[in-house]
């Protein structure tokens, strides 16, 4: 994966005042395959709010979305994560997006490179991680999505 890699499929979506739309995001864990989770839609955004990954403490793993960007071409855009648990400070993580150009195809984009699941604590851990997109500060549509992050000390 890398940022901006055309992929196939999807229709191009009008609605709103930009036409970029969600699709999907793809976690990838150190040694194993790709986890795609649909978010395009309001059901699916459910889904993947109560979906858990489950990764190996200290393991380093990459966040990738799915966009696509119709009509318009989608610039300015940042990606915001915040992952919390119950009794820790919120930590929030913010990256630009690459300008994508306009197309009827989706963009993969590869938000987080490498990052590393949180280790330290003993047992299992659940964190619950809130992500969202926005275009010179306003949310883009459809673009907010959380789901659950848990650690293991083995696997």
């Amino acid at each position: 994966m890398s940022n901006g890699e055309s992929t196939s499929g999807g229709p191009v979506v009008t609605d709103g005042p930009s036409t970029a739309r969600l699709l999907a995001m793809i976690v990838q864990g150190e040694g194993c395959e790709p986890l795609r989770i649909e978010i395009a839609t309001a059901a699916e955004r459910d889904v993947a709010r109560r979906t858990i990954i489950v990764l190996k403490e200290g393991t380093r793993y990459s966040i990738s979305v799915e966009i696509l960007t119709g009509n318009s071409p989608l610039e300015k855009a940042r990606c915001t994560k915040v992952l919390s648990m119950r009794g820790l400070e919120p930590q929030s993580d913010s990256v630009l997006l690459e300008a994508l150009a306009p197309s009827s195809e989706p963009y993969t984009v590869l938000l987080y490179p490498a990052e590393k699941a949180p280790y330290g604590w003993p047992g299992s851990n659940t964190f619950k991680v809130r992500s969202s997109i926005s275009v010179d500060g306003e949310p883009l549509a459809d673009a907010e999505w959380s789901w659950l992050l848990r650690t293991t000390e083995e696997w």
